[in-house]
């Protein structure tokens, strides 16, 4: 059964992406470092961390 604690896992995955996204950015565009990106991931991996929980350890009761 999918749990919450895989959710998290699921969310991680955005972290994860987000900070090769930062660190492989100079290898593409030397020229500058794109922060907003990375940003945008990241808060998406949280985001949904938080949303896959609630959704996912309240299914039970719908």
């Amino acid at each position: 059964m999918f749990n919450w604690k895989r959710a998290l896992f699921l969310a991680v995955i955005f972290l994860i992406v987000a900070v090769i996204y930062f660190t492989g950015w100079h290898e593409f565009f030397p020229a500058g470092t794109d922060y907003t990106g990375a940003v945008m991931l990241g808060a998406l991996g949280i985001a949904m961390a938080f949303g896959f929980m609630i959704l996912l350890k309240n299914s039970r009761e719908l």
